[in-house]
């Protein structure tokens, strides 16, 4: 029984470690997103609601403290939930713009027809096309998190450029 009483401060210093990091965690997706998950920032943020919860009945259950970090778990998000949707619907339009506008771009989509499928597929031609048309389609359906998955410019701007090398030579 004294060894019980003795680990818990080192119990309860332990559950307010994870505590603050899961809260963390919360806080950073709720503002900036979690670009990293290919899933909604809302399924993310509900996820780690439940890990704050399981670290309240592990750490805290029977202590004085549960009902304090109860009373702290952030409130449940909307599935769809996305941090930052204005700005990831700004950045895509403007990269369909800039994309579907470009002299680059539009040489490659003329060239493709005249391209073997092997060669298409050796050159990325059919990989750099389809994110850039997956991008067009998640703009115009309001798909934020395609939008954030296919928003990647500098990976879209080398790879076009690598693309357009390869074909106008």
């Amino acid at each position: 029984m004294e060894q019980i009483e003795e680990k818990r401060p080192d119990c309860l210093k332990e559950g307010e470690d994870v505590w603050r990091k899961k809260l963390y965690d919360w806080k950073k997706v709720y503002q900036f997103g979690a670009e990293e998950h290919l899933t909604t920032d809302g399924e993310v943020l509900n996820q780690i609601r439940r890990e704050l919860l399981q670290v309240c009945e592990n750490y805290f259950s029977g202590t004085t403290a549960y009902d304090g970090y109860k009373k702290k778990i952030p409130h449940t998000v909307k599935e769809g939930y996305m941090a930052r949707e204005t700005e990831i619907l700004e950045i895509a339009q403007r990269l369909v713009k800039k994309y579907t506008q470009s002299h680059k771009f539009r040489y490659i989509l003329v060239k493709r027809p005249w391209l073997r499928r092997a060669d298409r597929r050796k050159l990325q031609v059919d990989l750099l096309v389809g994110r850039i048309r997956k991008l067009e389609i998640c703009v115009k359906r309001k798909d934020l998190l395609g939008m954030r998955i296919f928003s990647k410019e500098d990976e879209l701007d080398k790879m076009l450029i690598e693309v357009y090398q390869k074909i106008y030579k």
